[in-house]
């Protein structure tokens, strides 16, 4: 969508608010990077604030631009954090609709209906696709996940660290969540309780200055991150990008299936 001010925005949204939106990440971004630990940082840090019964958890601030194309914003910064969410709410849907009996209970069938919303949004005013455009190759699995298909092959490190990811979340619902009958309230303390700060720039270059500027902290770049951002900054012709997007997709799949650790890092010049 075109950008309906030109002055920063930073409306403060439950995750309830916060994905009634779209949100895409750009190509010169690297894949979903987070591991076991940091998923569990995220969840942990949630199950304290639901043991204290604090009345809000602040989770934090993204960075968004507005968009052009069918998404609603651009996620410049916090795009590890929104993945993880999204994770989070496919799992809690799936554990919701586990529920005795729920299609004969109107409330209980709404409120499932409304969190399956949050996941899918419309493209188009007519296809459903995820909330959450990831960067690569991921929006695959991503939907794959939500709409319960047997995932077969995984040929990329963002595919397995959303796989990997969406595995701890469920382990951590089994350890710690696993009543059935507590889930209706879990969902309510989660979208309605936790809130983020939604940074909104008129475009991506504001919002790119912007984040190199606030210099966020978060997981430290890989060398193939770098060499990523670099090529992609130095691609101006938007037909062009698509191809070295592509190519790069086709290079990542690659060395994905190598079996030697300094070709997958990308790290060394004499590979």
């Amino acid at each position: 969508m075109s950008s309906p001010v030109l002055i920063p925005q930073s409306p403060c949204l439950t995750i309830h608010e916060f994905f009634q939106k779209s949100y895409g990440v750009p190509d010169f971004q690297r894949g979903y990077a987070w591991k076991e630990e940091h998923v569990k940082a995220l969840l942990d840090d949630i199950r304290e604030f639901l043991q204290m019964g604090s009345p809000i958890y602040l989770l934090g601030q993204v960075i968004v631009a507005y968009a052009s194309n069918d998404d609603d914003y651009i996620l410049v910064d916090g795009q590890q954090r929104t993945t993880t969410l999204l994770l989070l709410l496919i799992v809690l849907h799936k554990r919701f609709l586990q529920i005795p009996n729920i299609h004969m209970n109107v409330g209980l069938n709404f409120m499932a209906s409304k969190l399956g919303a949050l996941t899918m949004r419309a493209s188009g005013g007519v296809n459903l696709r995820a909330s959450v455009t990831v960067s690569e190759d991921g929006v695959a699995i991503i939907e794959a996940l939500i709409q319960g298909k047997e995932i077969l092959h995984v040929r990329s490190w963002t595919q397995e660290n959303i796989m990997n990811a969406y595995t701890t979340i469920n382990d951590y619902f089994d350890e710690y969540w696993s009543d059935i009958g507590t889930i209706p309230d879990l969902y309510s303390k989660i979208v309605n309780r936790i809130y983020i700060v939604r940074l909104e720039l008129p475009n991506i270059e504001m919002a790119v200055d912007t984040f190199e500027k606030i210099n966020n902290r978060g997981l430290g770049l890989s060398s193939s991150d770098l060499i990523k951002n670099i090529i992609f900054q130095l691609v101006n012709d938007d037909d062009y990008q698509e191809q070295v997007s592509t190519n790069w997709s086709k290079t990542s799949e690659i060395l994905y299936g190598c079996r030697t650790s300094r070709l997958r890092n990308i790290e060394y010049p004499d590979c």
